[in-house]
């Protein structure tokens, strides 16, 4: 369609794809998307998310995850936010352990008091939690308390955790309504 994309241009075709995809027509999506290279990062990393989202459409999860896989080990130095998208989209596909792996790379460059670095404790936590690894999970969410100690959704995810295996029940009902009152 185009040799070089002007980023506008690009842009346009992202949300138009987008309306492709949402319409089910992915054929045309992919004829959109087959527009964006590795030149540039992130509209070639949206090209790759979304193709494998039309390999999940089409009823092939496994597929899907196999081949946004495969493509992320093609790119040579992913940027953190490529590779934090990674840790997402693979605890998206129950592939926790390797969701864990991806999140702690990105912690490994962050500085520790930022409230990103808190929201990545909370995935990681969440994470560990799936796959019955308590202690880390209950370390990372309690981390991410301390960073950012008004999180509504962390708060919520460790007490239900706490409540799941009775364990701190008052500290838990605690947490609940400290998350509540936030979130009204």
């Amino acid at each position: 369609m185009f040799s070089v994309l002007p980023g506008i241009i690009q842009f346009n075709l992202t949300l138009l794809g987008e309306n492709h995809f949402k319409m089910g027509d992915f054929n045309k999506s992919k004829d959109i998307l087959n527009n964006f290279h590795k030149k540039n990062e992130i509209y070639y990393w949206y090209k790759i998310k979304k193709t494998a989202q039309i390999i999940n459409k089409n009823n092939n999860t496994e597929a899907s995850f196999n081949y946004i896989r495969n493509e992320f080990k093609k790119i040579k130095n992913p940027s953190l936010k490529i590779i934090y998208d990674m840790g997402n989209i693979v605890k998206g596909f129950k592939k926790y352990d390797l969701s864990i792996k991806y999140y702690s790379k990105v912690l490994s460059q962050l500085d520790s008091k930022s409230k990103i670095y808190a929201e990545i404790l909370y995935r990681r936590g969440g994470s560990h939690e799936r796959i019955k690894n308590y202690k880390k999970a209950d370390e990372d969410l309690l981390k991410s308390l301390e960073i950012n100690s008004n999180e509504p959704h962390v708060l919520n995810y460790l007490a239900y955790s706490w409540l799941e295996r009775n364990y701190k029940i008052d500290s838990a009902n605690d947490m609940l309504e400290k998350a509540y009152a936030l979130s009204s």
